[in-house]
C-alpha cells in the first residue's frame, strides 16, 4: 500500500512542485527532461493500477490544483530550499495528507 502511495504521489504531485522554471538554458532542459520523467512516471502509475478514464482526469486536475495552491502560496523555489527542515517537513506532510485523503475517494480499495 505504501508503494502505491508513493507511486500516485511522485505522479501527482511530481509536476506539480515545479513552483518556479528555472532560466537557465541547461536547466530548462533539465526541467523539461524533469517533466518529461514524470509524466511516463504517471503514465506507468494510471496502467499498472488500471485507471480509468475518469480518474485519470481527476489525478490531472487534483495535480494542476496542487500545483496553483503551491504558486499561489508564495513559496518559490528558494523559499523551500531556505526553510528549516521542520518547516519543509510540515509543508511536506499537509500535502501528503490532502494526496492521501483524495486517493481514498478516488481508488477503489483493490487500487489501494
Amino acid at each position: 500500500m505504501k508503494t502505491v502511495f508513493a507511486l500516485i504521489a511522485i505522479a501527482v504531485l511530481g509536476t506539480g512542485l515545479g513552483i518556479a522554471q528555472p532560466t537557465g538554458g541547461g536547466q530548462k532542459k533539465n526541467f523539461a527532461e524533469m517533466r518529461d520523467k514524470m509524466k511516463e512516471r504517471r503514465e506507468e502509475m494510471a496502467t499498472k493500477l488500471n485507471l480509468s478514464e475518469d480518474q485519470k482526469a481527476q489525478m490531472d486536475a487534483f495535480r494542476e490544483s496542487q500545483k496553483e495552491k503551491m504558486q499561489a502560496s508564495g513559496y518559490s523555489r528558494e523559499d523551500l530550499k531556505n526553510m528549516s527542515k521542520e518547516e519543509r517537513q510540515a509543508l511536506m506532510m499537509s500535502m501528503k495528507e490532502e494526496r492521501d485523503a483524495f486517493m481514498q475517494t478516488v481508488l477503489s480499495p483493490d487500487q489501494l
